[in-house]
């Protein structure tokens, strides 16, 4: 009877794991780096060439992709509808992740160790989390299990050694080709090699298993990049996966961003988002392994976590997710111990289980966005991380649900200035996430939302009662001051707004953000030398969480928008009038700011017919915006319309070409690929993506257009550009 529990229950803990990854699976939307690698996989299938991997190797991407392309389905780019078909292997990669770490914790302590490694697995909301996503974060970290169990295996049988080292070889050459990091392991055993894992012989299976992991990486090379790249792809890819690295990637902890990272940033990833009985488990059960077994457990984990702390790319937990099974183990290995210890050690074990499956529980099945006590829980984790941490896109299909049919709600709109309404914001957009300029919620950042939609979305309800409560309830708060004088302008009450607009500039006139705010509105109003008053001498905003100062980007537009208009009000003609408003006009559409400028612009225009630049400028306005149907009506109707002639051709190409896209035209790549490019940097995503769609097509090795159509999908989910709430509105089909 006993044996016969003993062999259930290994099933059941797995069944268990595999029902919370099948739960998150069918409940969450896409997120922002799966459509991109689904169609980077996809096109390799469809052509038999790999267009670069969007900067990854293609093996992983070929294994998501794998029943999309058994079942012959037409895809069609960011429809969720192929989600559960592309997530199925990676749903299937965990399950062997599982068995690896049931085998390995029976190795360990027995059967005992093995259950309570499978049953730390099942409490494991990171692993969880993304076992159930179509990325490459879980398959490499497969990869990187399976090579350090059979390297295990390797070093610990003396006579019949040879055959696990070449299928260790073998398994790392797939998991390098699965994701580059799994490069990683090198090193790893390497180190593990020297310390000794096993007396007698271990430097001389470590180069068996270098020697024919590098054998294996130019064989793989070949069969997975095609005969006419081979090494010569995994090298390129491999170039390209560093120029990436140096790329900016903003990176947010506590409250604070950095181009550069933060050297504390996985180490504290790891501590608010693993659950803390897990930790402590952790931290005890590395004290009781064997000495081998400890080092293939933390030697790799700190290589991986070295390596990415010393990078600069600190944008999520998973670029070091193959740290969690040795947390897993390691906790297992401390549950054993701890019941061990007689009846208390075996309560004490029960009151962490229980524990730790009521906070994993009151997360699912958003695993993603899970943080343990010391974070606050996922309602608190936004103010620690973001990104793929909390917010990758995985709720907005629950947020869609919410809105469908209701109209009175404004999904991440521009919030400067303050105004009353019902706006739906998520954690990325609402921290600012790789913005450069305004932080257009950061006096909302405080506000209790009325209520959330899963762990990303916050949604507020606000009136102007609101406003004017939490302004007297926080009277030392210069944001609340200025957002209630704000939210009176933009319900029409100037005269109020304006006396708020004294009253915060009083009290809080050195403060950059109580400036800029309060000079807009006086531009806004005429009144420009309220305006320079109000900002003069004040340049630098402190950051947010420290005394630290940084330039105020807005505050530097309104200092240049005070200038321009100072021109424009002390110019002594018409068409010196004119100039300095087109001039004005100019600079607000640079800025972004194009329902300002187009009125500055136009007024210019007509008031100067016989001034080319003048003339130009409302075509140039729109042709930026990717308008070109209105770029060409613009110019059409100058009086210059004869000087104009060429412009009018170029708008009427690209007129042309988002037809031809929109039929199924061939075109030139060039002329498609610089469309695209308007498009995308117009933040007119959907366009653009139809655009890529469009070359790889009839190119599917085209790198550039891979590239910038999952760069697409990752700014729309990550609300890096004009935003959409999935399922979105156009669907572009391969």
């Amino acid at each position: 009877m006993k044996a016969r529990l003993y062999r259930s229950v290994p099933i059941l803990l797995g069944l268990a794991f595999a029902l919370q990854v099948g739960w998150a699976a069918l409940e969450d939307a896409s997120v922002a780096d799966e459509h991109p690698h689904i169609v980077a996989g996809y096109l390799h299938w469809k052509s038999g060439h790999t267009a670069g991997g969007i900067a990854n190797p293609p093996l992983g991407q070929l294994w998501i992709t794998l029943p999309l392309h058994l079942s012959g389905r037409t895809y069609r780019f960011a429809d969720d509808a192929f989600l559960p078909l592309v997530r199925l292997p990676v749903i299937l990669a965990a399950m062997v992740l599982a068995w690896i770490l049931w085998r390995w914790g029976l190795a360990l302590g027995g059967r005992r160790t093995g259950l309570f490694a499978l049953g730390a697995l099942a409490l494991e909301p990171n692993l969880i989390a993304h076992a159930h996503l179509a990325t490459l974060d879980l398959p490499v970290t497969l990869g990187w299990w399976a090579t350090l169990y059979l390297w295990r295996c390797a070093t610990m049988d003396v006579a019949r050694w040879r055959r696990p080292a070449l299928a260790c070889a073998l398994a790392l050459a797939m998991t390098a080709l699965t994701k580059f990091t799994g490069l990683f392991v090198l090193p790893a055993l390497a180190i593990a090699a020297v310390a000794g894992v096993r007396p007698g012989g271990t430097l001389r299976r470590a180069m068996w298993v270098l020697g024919g992991a590098g054998l294996a990486i130019i064989a793989l090379s070949y069969a997975a990049y095609g005969f006419d790249l081979g090494v010569r792809g995994f090298v390129d890819g491999l170039a390209g996966k560093w120029q990436h690295r140096d790329a900016v990637h903003f990176a947010y902890l506590a409250g604070r961003r950095s181009e550069s990272g933060f050297a504390a940033y996985y180490l504290a990833a790891l501590g608010l988002k693993t659950p803390l009985a897990l930790l402590g488990l952790a931290v005890w059960g590395a004290m009781r392994v064997p000495r081998g077994d400890r080092v293939l457990l933390l030697v790799p984990a700190a290589v991986l976590l070295l390596a990415f702390t010393f990078g600069r790319v600190h944008i999520g937990l998973r670029h070091v997710l193959a740290i969690s099974p040795a947390i897993v183990l390691l906790a297992a290995a401390g549950a054993q111990g701890l019941a061990a210890r007689g009846r208390f050690g075996r309560f004490a074990l029960v009151a962490l289980g229980v524990a730790t499956v009521t906070g994993v529980g009151r997360t699912a099945p958003e695993y993603l966005a899970y943080f343990n006590r010391i974070a606050g829980g996922s309602a608190g984790g936004h103010c620690w991380l973001l990104d793929s941490n909390l917010d990758w896109g995985q709720d907005d299909r629950r947020l869609a649900r919410l809105l469908a049919g209701d109209a009175t709600w404004q999904v991440n709109p521009v919030l400067q200035p303050a105004r009353a309404g019902r706006f739906a914001i998520n954690a990325n957009a609402l921290h600012n996430l790789q913005r450069r300029g305004e932080t257009p919620y950061d006096w909302l950042i405080d506000w209790q939302p009325t209520r959330k939609v899963g762990a990303a979305w916050h949604l507020y309800d606000l009136t102007l009662q609101d406003f004017e409560q939490r302004a007297r309830a926080r009277a030392a708060d210069p944001l609340a001051q200025v957002a209630w004088a704000e939210a009176m302008a933009a319900a029409g009450d100037s005269t109020g707004a304006g006396r708020a607009f004294a009253l915060a500039t009083s009290h809080f006139g050195s403060d950059p953000r109580v400036a800029a705010r309060t000079a807009r509105w006086a531009l806004d109003h005429g009144d420009v030398a309220r305006a320079a008053a109000t900002i003069r001498g004040v340049t630098t905003i402190p950051a947010r969480g420290g005394a630290a100062t940084s330039p105020n980007v807005e505050l530097q537009v309104i200092a240049e928008r005070v200038r321009l208009q100072s021109m424009l009000y002390a110019a002594d003609s018409d068409s010196a009038r004119a100039r300095a408003g087109l001039a004005l006009g100019v600079f607000l559409a640079e800025v972004g700011a194009w329902e300002a400028a187009m009125p500055w612009i136009e007024r210019a225009a007509a008031a100067l017919p016989g001034d080319l630049p003048a003339q130009r400028a409302p075509g140039v306005a729109h042709a930026r915006r990717a308008r070109f149907t209105e770029a060409r009506r613009a110019l059409e109707a100058s009086p210059l319309r004869d000087e104009l002639g060429d412009e009018i051709e170029a708008c009427r190409r690209w007129e042309d070409a988002e037809r031809a896209v929109e039929t199924g035209t061939t075109l030139e790549d060039a002329i498609l690929h610089d469309l695209g490019r308007t498009q995308f940097e117009a933040g007119r995503i959907d366009a653009a993506a139809a655009t890529f769609v469009a070359i790889l097509n009839h190119n599917p090795r085209d790198a550039p257009a891979l590239n910038y159509l999952g760069e697409a999908q990752v700014r729309s989910k990550l609300r890096i550009a004009p935003e959409r709430i999935t399922p979105r509105a156009v669907r572009v089909i391969f």
